[in-house]
C-alpha cells in the first residue's frame, strides 16, 4: 500500500512501477494505454519549456477539461495554483524531473463561489521517446463530482500535502509509506478525500 488514497492513482502508480523495471524511469514508448484505459480521462503529460523556463501541459485528459472548463494544453502548469504556492509546486515538479522522484499531492480546488473540491495528483518521471527530455507523467483525480462543477469550474488550486513516494524496486508488492512533507499548508475547511 502506498500513500496514495485514490485507487485509480494507486493502479496508475503500480503500472508505472511495473514498466519502470530497474531503471530510474520508463520511456513513453513503454506505455500501453490499453493497460490503464480506465485512467485515460485523468492522465496528463507535463514538459519543461527551457525557453520560457516553465512547466507546460503537453497532454491532458478530458477530466482536466471538465474540472477547469477550458483547454489547458501549452499553458503553464503552476498557473492553476494560488500565487503564493506556485514556487513550491514548481520545485516539486523539478524534483520529479531531475531527481526522478514520484510525488503524490493532495489538493484543494476552489471555484469562483468559494466552493471546494478535494483532489489528488500523482506525478512520476518518464523519458520522452523522441529525445532525452524528461517528462512528468501522471494523473489528477477529484474525490467527488459535485453538481456545481458543470457551471462553476475550478479557478485555483492549493496544495495541502506533498508526499514523496518510494519508487525502489526492492519490494513492489509492499511499498512502505514515506514521511509526509507538508507544503505551504493553507488554512482549510474540512475536505474529505475518499
Amino acid at each position: 500500500m502506498t500513500s496514495l488514497i485514490d485507487p485509480r492513482l494507486e493502479r496508475l502508480y503500480r503500472y508505472w512501477l511495473s514498466i519502470k523495471n530497474n531503471r530510474h524511469m520508463p520511456t513513453k514508448a513503454d506505455l500501453d494505454l490499453r493497460q490503464i484505459s480506465s485512467n485515460l480521462p485523468s492522465l496528463f503529460l507535463i514538459e519543461w519549456d527551457p525557453d520560457d523556463i516553465v512547466f507546460r501541459w503537453r497532454l491532458t485528459g478530458t477530466s482536466l477539461y471538465t474540472l477547469w472548463g477550458r483547454e489547458l494544453l501549452a499553458s503553464p502548469v503552476v498557473d492553476l495554483w494560488e500565487p503564493g504556492q506556485r514556487h513550491e509546486v514548481d520545485r516539486t515538479l523539478h524534483r520529479a524531473r531531475t531527481a526522478f522522484q514520484p510525488f503524490c499531492m493532495r489538493l484543494r480546488g476552489q471555484n469562483d463561489e468559494a466552493r471546494e473540491l478535494g483532489l489528488e495528483m500523482l506525478t512520476v518521471p518518464m523519458l520522452d521517446t523522441s529525445s532525452t527530455n524528461i517528462l512528468i507523467f501522471g494523473g489528477l483525480v477529484s474525490c467527488t463530482f459535485p453538481y456545481w462543477l458543470e457551471h462553476h469550474h475550478l479557478q485555483s488550486l492549493s496544495t495541502w500535502e506533498t508526499i514523496a513516494l518510494d519508487s525502489s524496486d526492492a519490494d513492489r508488492q509492499n511499498i512502505p509509506k514515506v514521511p509526509i512533507t507538508p507544503v505551504s499548508a493553507p488554512q482549510m475547511h474540512e475536505v474529505k478525500i475518499h
